[in-house]
């Protein structure tokens, strides 16, 4: 079956929290700091890219993908929806369940690439379930190659994929030298059935004014602004 996704055309840019020895944070070796000047350059590029289309982007339409309010949603993700320096009852799934009044469970955790989401994804229960995917950022800004990016991307998928779940994974915007990136993610969503959320929603999550704290991480602002883009894709009542 096709990856679903509404918003074709749409420019990327890669946004993610690394662990704080890698991105965010902290000192560690000279190789380490050496490492980080080089995610802090690509994140500088990626956030100029996309502050001039981000209007545009927050423009287009979003995922119609009339999803059931009465399933069990887990969002699995890093620091986008495990939030930084924001209370759990203010990240975007709390504000999504709060919104739409579903039951939905932030499995989420700082730094975390694709390796790391079956760890998360093992929390939820067998049955009926919505799982939104988060992921992937930290593995472009870590500077993985597209091989390896793919290869982590199907095996988290192959492990997260039952037959009565419904997956959604916000596709990842990305710089024209990164379209490796998008044709494997696409490609590997196709092929697990899973539905793609327009790049255009993360990108104006992070880029739009007042969205971020630091470019990175969202603001009690973008987690709000990502919530209501996020509610558009369930049934309306």
């Amino acid at each position: 079956m096709p990856c679903r996704t509404s918003s074709p055309g749409l420019v990327h840019s890669n946004f993610r929290l690394v662990k704080p020895a890698s991105f965010a944070g902290g000192g560690g070796s000279g190789s380490t700091r050496s490492a980080t000047t080089r995610r802090a350059v690509d994140a500088v590029l990626i956030l100029s890219v996309v502050a001039v289309l981000c209007a545009a982007l927050a423009a287009r339409g979003d995922s119609r993908l009339d999803l059931p309010r009465d399933k069990p949603v887990y969002v699995v993700g890093d620091s986008i929806s495990a939030g930084l320096g924001t209370s759990k009852d203010g990240t975007w799934p709390q504000l999504l369940a709060a919104r739409l009044g579903l039951n939905v469970s932030n499995l989420a955790q700082p730094g975390a690439r694709l390796a790391d989401g079956a760890s998360q994804a093992r929390s939820i229960p067998k049955g009926p379930a919505v799982v939104v995917v988060e992921l992937g950022g930290n593995d472009l800004l870590s500077g993985t190659t597209p091989a390896r990016f793919g290869a982590d991307l199907r095996s988290f998928l192959e492990m997260l994929k039952t037959r009565d779940r419904r997956i959604l994974m916000f596709e990842l915007p990305l710089l024209p030298f990164q379209n490796a990136f998008g044709r494997i993610q696409r490609e590997v969503c196709r092929e697990h059935d899973v539905s793609l959320v327009p790049r255009s929603v993360l990108a104006g999550a992070l880029a739009l004014p007042g969205h971020a704290t630091d470019g990175l991480h969202l603001s009690a602002q973008g987690h709000a602004w990502l919530a209501a883009r996020v509610s558009k894709m369930w049934l309306r009542t």
